[in-house]
């Protein structure tokens, strides 16, 4: 049997959920004639694709075809995938010789459809970016398994994936879990408060988590209360190597309007914003947000995950993703595009309070005087003072800031 997967991790910790799912999905793929494809999505970092060799491994038994796995950032020229390139890797995967690969596309693929008519296999396509680059490669039997990887939902893939998942951050008790094993230090066991911090330093990000980890390893004699803001700002200043690239190389491939967004998402006052305050930061109205917002989305920048559980609009970029995003707009920022945007969005915040306060105090009389003063606009440095107090403040489904309480 051939098998294309790296070496198992060392370290891996939760995705029960997404793993029971696929198993289940599996149980209940009888009688297809297409591959039943699960297509997980997310930002870099996330583990997707460990993960998805985690269940080519575990699932591998049924398939006596093998494992075939192909990254299609391998065969990326200039932002673009021949699959015919693809194919043609996969064909010598499956016994073809070289020089027996056919040369036309559509007499490939039906050599590689003629392959994998009977084959019971797994093939795990990684860093896919359309379903376009995914379509031509899936095997032609309704016995394989196909496992895609991509930093957005593919919502273009013909027919829909049969399973779509996107694992989530891990959530505190899972990232110390894992924090625990890459670093094996009695440090942690003695202080458990002291490796929640490197934790939520990371935001549940497994690649952060691991690069925690051995900053952690490699610094045994100082006390964790020092480590800790070395590790934030480390992590601010340089982010997490590898992934690093992969952000950059995902903003580079955005529109004007999107990397502008992603720019100007680390200054919003606050760390939660709403639909219509990310509009107001970014000073292009609401349907221009909404497509800058779609499309970090898309590119797997920016979790809606918190919007969907919450359902109160709120939206928030995780930490190592802001810290990107800030690098960037220090690097690529046109003089006072920053500042502009903080202005506008404190503006924002002060009307929408005010609006609160009308609503939530009874009318009285008001004199010319005091509604000229009403009327007249705060000072930028007032606004930001008022801002900072409300720091703490919540944004309701309305755009409203409610302070908490």
């Amino acid at each position: 049997m051939r098998v294309e997967l790296p070496p198992e991790p060392a370290y891996f910790a939760d995705r029960d959920e997404q793993r029971e799912r696929v198993s289940r999905a599996l149980r209940e793929w009888q009688g297809r004639s297409r591959p039943l494809a699960v297509a997980l999505s997310g930002p870099g970092g996330i583990g997707k694709t460990e993960l998805a060799h985690l269940i080519a491994r575990v699932h591998r038994d049924p398939f006596p075809g093998g494992v075939l796995a192909v990254d299609l950032d391998d065969f990326r020229l200039r932002g673009v995938v021949d699959p015919g390139d693809v194919l043609a890797q996969l064909l010598e995967s499956l016994g073809v010789e070289p020089q027996l690969v056919a040369a036309p596309f559509k007499a490939r693929c039906r050599q590689y459809w003629n392959m994998t008519a009977d084959a019971k296999l797994i093939l795990v396509v990684d860093n896919a970016r359309y379903a376009s680059e995914v379509v031509p490669l899936l095997p032609s039997s309704g016995e394989s398994l196909v496992i895609v990887t991509s930093h957005g939902p593919l919502h273009d893939l013909e027919d829909g994936a049969a399973l779509g998942l996107t694992p989530p951050p891990l959530e505190e008790r899972e990232a110390t879990e894992l924090l625990g094993l890459i670093v094996q230090d009695p440090r942690l066991a003695a202080d458990p408060e002291a490796v929640r911090m490197p934790a939520r330093v990371c935001d549940g990000l497994p690649a952060a988590l691991h690069v925690a980890g051995r900053w952690v390893r490699g610094h045994r004699l100082r006390p964790l209360s020092r480590l800790i803001p070395q590790l934030r700002g480390e992590l601010e200043e340089k982010g997490v190597p590898d992934v690093e690239r992969v952000w950059d190389t995902v903003y580079g491939g955005l529109s004007p309007q999107g990397r502008l967004l992603c720019r100007l998402l680390p200054h919003h006052p606050g760390p939660a914003f709403t639909v219509e305050s990310a509009t107001a930061l970014l000073g292009l109205g609401r349907e221009a947000c909404e497509e800058g917002l779609e499309e970090l989305y898309g590119a797997g920048l920016l979790g809606l995950r918190s919007l969907t559980r919450a359902g109160d609009g709120r939206m928030r970029l995780p930490g190592p993703l802001c810290g990107h995003a800030l690098r960037r707009s220090r690097q690529d920022a046109a003089e006072g595009e920053a500042g502009e945007a903080q202005t506008r969005a404190s503006r924002w915040m002060v009307r929408q309070a005010q609006r609160a306060d009308r609503r939530a105090t009874p009318t009285a009389p008001t004199s010319t005087a005091s509604a000229k003063a009403t009327a007249s606009p705060l000072p930028t440095t007032a606004i930001r003072t008022w801002t900072s107090t409300r720091s703490t403040s919540k944004i309701t489904s309305k755009g409203w800031p409610v302070p908490a309480r």
